[in-house]
């Protein structure tokens, strides 16, 4: 009877290990529709405009197993994608100044623009936040398999509260829209 326990457990370790592969591997598709999708939605949202291109360059994609890291998605350093192709920052991030705006001659968006910001930052680049991001996130869920999605700039949520211009509302949409059938559960 033991001889057949042991072979009904190595079975059943077996079939979980193709499970949780194929599982994963469905899971790493949908993160990078997901992260397209963030990307397009940044780019469509009315009134977007990247004046460097660093909140577009941060959006980052993580896959977690079992609190892990497993695989991560930078709209930064996103593939030659049939959807999407983003261009690194053109120039730093912007910082809140007192007395000076900034002025660009040519901005990311590709056009002559001025702007004074409201937030400090610390100057760096968008990708940059997204790999530190992805570095330090440890999901606080204890499921087997955890996405998450963040616009890591310091000036994302102001962004999205003043202007609703992030494309985050429709990617969480489109996500809660897809994730039964991107992942073939029913």
């Amino acid at each position: 009877m033991s001889e057949i326990r042991q072979q009904a457990n190595a079975l059943t370790k077996a079939l979980e290990k193709e499970i949780f592969k194929r599982t994963e591997i469905l899971l790493m598709q949908w993160c990078d529709a997901i992260i397209n999708t963030a990307i397009n939605e940044r780019m469509k949202a009315n009134g977007s405009h990247n004046f460097t291109g660093n909140l577009l360059n941060s959006i980052v994609v993580g896959l977690y197993m079992y609190g892990q890291p497993r695989q991560v998605f930078y709209a930064g350093m996103s593939p030659n994608s049939a959807i999407t192709r983003v261009r690194v920052a053109k120039f730093r991030k912007m910082s809140y100044r007192a007395k000076r705006h900034y002025v660009f001659r040519n901005d990311y968006s590709g056009t002559p623009s001025v702007y004074k910001p409201e937030i400090e930052t610390n100057k760096g680049w968008g990708l940059d936040d997204a790999i530190n991001f992805y570095a330090s996130y440890k999901p606080k869920s204890r499921s087997l398999f955890h996405i998450v999605i963040c616009y890591p700039v310091e000036y994302a949520s102001f962004v999205e509260n003043e202007r609703q211009t992030t494309g985050i509302l429709a990617t969480r949409n489109w996500v809660e829209r897809t994730a039964v059938e991107f992942i073939k559960v029913n």
